[in-house]
């Protein structure tokens, strides 16, 4: 439910946690993060003024935490970049899904979305980078299709 730059921005987040206190470069980061460099840039610059991290330009230069990781929960990387969209698009029409002027849909969706924001207000950077991610799931065994082998 997160915008596609919210997303980007947390996973750039986490990759820049997962250095420590150190330094890092932006080609690293991006590279780590898997946000192209162009938009990691905007992203980060929109972090910086919220005081989440530190940025330096130049040689010498990168980004660093400034915040302890434990204290960064993703409901205040999401209040950066989401606008207050409870929904990103509504499935009904071709708008944002508000909760003052909600879809026929917005009202059952309304514990979903009640969970979802519990998750990103309970939900810091520290737990996301106290255990790696395990990158794709395996697809699991084939399946046979009658007549043709798995």
């Amino acid at each position: 439910m997160l915008a596609g730059r919210t997303q980007n921005a947390i996973r750039a987040i986490v990759a820049l946690a997962r250095g420590g206190a150190s330094k890092r470069g932006a080609g690293s980061l991006a590279k780590s993060s898997t946000v192209p460099r162009p938009y990691l840039f905007k992203l980060m610059a929109a972090m910086a003024r919220r005081g989440l991290i530190d940025t330096k330009r130049g040689r010498g230069g990168g980004y660093r935490l400034l915040r302890d990781p434990a204290s960064i929960r993703l409901a205040d990387i999401a209040a950066i970049f989401d606008d207050g969209q409870d929904l990103p698009a509504c499935m009904l029409v071709s708008r944002p899904c508000r909760s003052s002027r909600g879809c026929a849909a917005h009202a059952a969706m309304k514990p979903v979305i009640a969970a979802y924001g519990r998750f990103l207000e309970r939900t810091t950077v520290a737990d996301l980078i106290a255990e790696p991610c395990r990158g794709r799931r395996s697809p699991g065994p084939r399946l046979a299709i009658k007549g043709k082998p798995a």
